[in-house]
């Protein structure tokens, strides 16, 4: 009996179709193995063999693959195999089978290329990780950014050159992202390897929208976000910046509330962190633009802004009959803390640091979403200026927070002088109407209001005056009304503290007739040594028409003496 031995059967692969020459070891659905092998039965048609991919080791098939195999006279096997469509990936091995015996060739089946970017999105100067999944081993490849697909559109980032290792592991420095349009970061196989058109895979990656917000204004109320002035220090924060950027390297600008039409670059300690974090303060430089305006930050091909309102010098406007102790005027301010609460006040003195305040009645009020008071009638009784002042009550410094228009009525002098004021049933304050009537059948009267008449005595020493009126006969149409048919009842007002008292009323009912008593002030003196001050003088007037009076328009003219 003679012992000899069967050799086995072989199978490996010379070729595969879609990949560079000379790789035999991977391949991808849809390519072709083609392969060889020795020691199969001679003669074998291409319906006698099966192949499938399988585990290592022979085990857990795929279904059977498309094959093209035979062998020669000799037992050689040639052929070709075709990865099927849903093979399973990874570490696999090519089973070849004829009648019982079979051979196996150890052979990765790839996936589709892939990429994984960690982190995702971050800010610009952002180091970004990749990881590579199914790329060709030890293809040299190109990482570049994308900003659109269509093209595909590169980003102004510089390409890098990696290399994927045996492993499947691509071998690079990290990608730096530092265009803002960035929206894909690429891994490509490079030529003549690979072809970069189709072996390639993609990721999105998100810069982050840089973002920049206000979280304090030194020299501002604490809660102040929203405006500042000049000299102030605008604390900021931000995220989605280039990483890592030191102070002095970011531009900081006060510009239009859409972010153009910037001044000249701001003083500003701003810096980022490694996340592209921003912190730091911006000075308001003298010469900024007031009014509604934005901060914007600058850095690198990263920018943001954020609404910031400018104020200027606090300013404060007297309106009306200004002189006038004891009668209304209209203030209005400016450049004030939005929102804050102030009162108008009178002040003996504004030349030092804060204002000598008067025993005048404050009143109340609040400055608007854009930093004015709106017209508010107040009535000082001392002289000096109308100040407004932020109080303490709404966070602002009455010390520092107050603006003032200078109200000069009274100023030590050697004047006595009177104006009038338009009372509220005339059309000026140099007329009485007394409407209208038709011709009675009886004496009827007719009501109307003197205009106010504000005496002014400045001679501050110690002096009397008094004040009359005398009238005109009445003058008609057609025919004239005698002077008698006017009386008044007049009042005398003393105003404020400081005007001396003294000042008595005519009587009641007085005719027009003869000369009428309005007012008079004896000597008595003030608080202050003399007989000056500031007194209003009102009256009640009576026409009575007389019955059956010719219709018509009548006039007369009343002249005020004050002496």
């Amino acid at each position: 009996r003679t012992a000899f031995t069967v050799p086995p059967v072989t199978v490996s692969a010379t070729a595969v179709s879609g990949q560079r020459a000379g790789v035999t070891a991977y391949g991808r659905p849809g390519e072709i193995l083609t392969v060889t092998g020795v020691n199969w039965a001679s003669s074998l048609g291409t319906g006698d063999f099966t192949a499938a991919f399988c585990a290592v080791g022979g085990g857990s098939c795929d279904a059977d693959a498309s094959s093209n195999l035979t062998t020669n006279g000799s037992g050689d096997l040639a052929g070709s195999v075709t990865i099927p469509s849903g093979a399973t990936t990874g570490a696999r091995a090519l089973k070849v089978t004829h009648s019982g015996r079979s051979a196996l060739y150890n052979f990765r089946v790839m996936g589709v290329r892939s990429i994984s970017l960690s982190p995702a999105s971050g800010g610009l100067g952002q180091p970004v990780d990749i990881t590579t999944t199914d790329f060709d081993p030890l293809a040299a490849v190109t990482i570049r950014g994308i900003t659109n697909l269509t093209g595909p559109t590169y980003s102004t980032d510089p390409a890098i050159q990696g290399q994927i290792s045996a492993s499947g592991v691509l071998q690079s420095y990290p990608y730096i992202v530092n265009d803002k349009d960035t929206a894909y970061i690429q891994v490509s196989e490079n030529s003549p390897d690979g072809d970069p058109t189709t072996d390639k895979a993609y990721a999105a990656f998100s810069p982050l929208s840089a973002s920049v917000f206000i979280n304090s204004v030194t020299g501002q109320r604490t809660g102040v976000t929203g405006y500042a002035r000049v000299g102030d220090q605008v604390v900021v924060g931000g995220a989605g910046f280039v990483v890592s950027r030191a102070s002095g390297t970011i531009t900081a600008l006060f510009c239009a509330a859409n972010g153009s039409g910037c001044d000249p670059a701001a003083t500003n300690s701003l810096s980022t962190n490694g996340s592209g974090d921003l912190s730091g303060s911006v000075t308001v430089p003298s010469g900024t633009t007031t009014g509604s305006r934005s901060l914007k930050v600058v850095v690198g091909s990263g920018e943001a802004f954020t609404p910031l309102t400018i104020l200027g010098t606090r300013t404060v406007t007297i309106t009306g009959d200004v002189g006038a102790l004891g009668l209304p005027i209209t203030v209005t301010a400016s450049n004030f803390d939005p929102g804050a609460p102030v009162q108008i006040r009178s002040a003996s003195s504004v030349s030092g640091a804060t204002p000598v305040y008067t025993s005048d009645t404050p009143i109340s009020g609040t400055i608007t979403s854009t930093g004015t008071l709106t017209a508010t009638s107040y009535t000082p009784f001392s002289p000096g200026a109308i100040v407004v002042v932020e109080t303490a009550a709404g966070g602002g410094d009455p010390a520092v927070d107050w603006a003032a228009a200078p109200f000069n009525s009274l100023v030590p002098g050697t004047t006595l002088s009177l104006q009038t004021y338009k009372a509220a049933s005339n059309a000026t304050n140099t007329g009485v109407d007394f409407g209208s009537i038709t011709s009675p059948k009886q004496p009827t009267p007719l009501s109307g209001d003197l205009n106010q008449i504000q005496v002014i005595d400045q001679r501050y020493g110690s002096f009397g005056w008094s004040l009359t009126a005398t009238l005109s006969n009445f003058v008609g149409t057609r025919v004239n009304m005698s002077k008698s048919v006017l009386a008044i009842t007049p009042i005398c007002t003393t105003i404020g503290t400081a005007s001396a008292p003294g000042a008595t009323p005519g009587g009641s009912n007085q005719n027009f007739a003869t000369p009428v008593t309005l007012c008079t002030k004896d000597t008595q003196t003030g608080s202050g040594d003399t007989t000056s001050g500031v007194y209003n003088i009102d009256g009640a007037l009576t026409l009575t028409v007389p019955a059956f009076q010719s219709s018509g328009v009548y006039t007369a003219i009343m002249t005020v003496t004050l002496a």
